[in-house]
This record gives C-alpha cells, sequence and structure tokens, in this order.
C-alpha cells in the first residue's frame, strides 16, 4: 500500500447535547477517530518498512467550527485534524 486515504464521516444523532444518544456517539467516534486511528496503526509498520507511504487523513470544516446539534460529530472532526497534525510530528523521522 503506497497511499492510505482515510475518508470516515458518519454523522448520527444530531440531537442537542442533552437529547443524545450515547449509542450514537461511541459509534460515531468509533467510526470517524478510532477507525481511522487503528487503520493507520497497522499499515504504519509497513510503510516504514519500505521507508515510502502517504496517510491521507480526510477531515471536515466540522473539524474547524462547531454548530447546532453537531456536537459529537464536531468532536470527532476536531479529533480527527488534532490526530493529523500530531501523526505529522511523531512520523517525521520516517
Amino acid at each position: 500500500i503506497d497511499v492510505l486515504v482515510n475518508n470516515a464521516g458518519l454523522a448520527l444523532g444530531r440531537d442537542s447535547f442533552d437529547q443524545a444518544n450515547l449509542d450514537d456517539w461511541d459509534t460515531m467516534m468509533d467510526t470517524n477517530v478510532k477507525g481511522l486511528m487503528y487503520v493507520s496503526k497497522a499499515l504504519l509498520p509497513l510503510m516504514i518498512a519500505r521507508k515510502t507511504g502517504h496517510i491521507i487523513n480526510i477531515g471536515s470544516t466540522a473539524g474547524k467550527e462547531v454548530y447546532k446539534d453537531g456536537n459529537a460529530y464536531c468532536a470527532s472532526k476536531h479529533a480527527v485534524d488534532a490526530i493529523s497534525k500530531a501523526m505529522r510530528i511523531d512520523l517525521l523521522p520516517h
């Protein structure tokens, strides 16, 4: 694998924070955040061993701003932005 494109964007339960369904939150975080992390982590050893490869994480404007009833989705996309920046720093030596 030369290029990994992480492009999950599951948006469930667009309810106000006080009315939100916890299962929807878990599903969104599992898909939008953990999916990106787990797949990237699984493929990194192969890319590092070959000394080549690219990881592209697709985020959203929801990762930069928030909107009404977008609490968990926006949080998941802010996480994608933070993880992407941290991965870049952590993986610079490779």
